[in-house]
């Protein structure tokens, strides 16, 4: 049982890893479905690795207009396998 339990585990994170980037795209596509001003913009590379996201919402776009700067951060830059 605990056996079949681990193997469970690696076979999911297997699936997972290999279909990462598509499945945060397709959590952003729900959410612009919902939020009409929700906006993002994505790069995968040949390997289905996610090497660039950009979005924002309303507020951001609101913020940018009032502002006209824009401050990104990389909070994930080198913390995991894809570096």
């Amino acid at each position: 049982m605990k056996k079949d339990l681990q193997n469970f585990h690696q076979d999911l994170k297997e699936i997972i890893d290999n279909s990462n980037a598509h499945m945060f795209i397709e959590n952003f596509e729900r959410i612009k479905f919902k939020n009409l001003l929700f906006y993002f913009a994505y790069e995968i590379d040949d390997k289905s690795i996610l090497k660039h996201v950009f979005w924002t919402d309303d507020i951001g776009r609101k913020n940018y207009y009032m502002f006209g700067d824009a401050i990104s951060f990389d909070m994930t830059y080198g913390t995991n396998k894809h570096s």
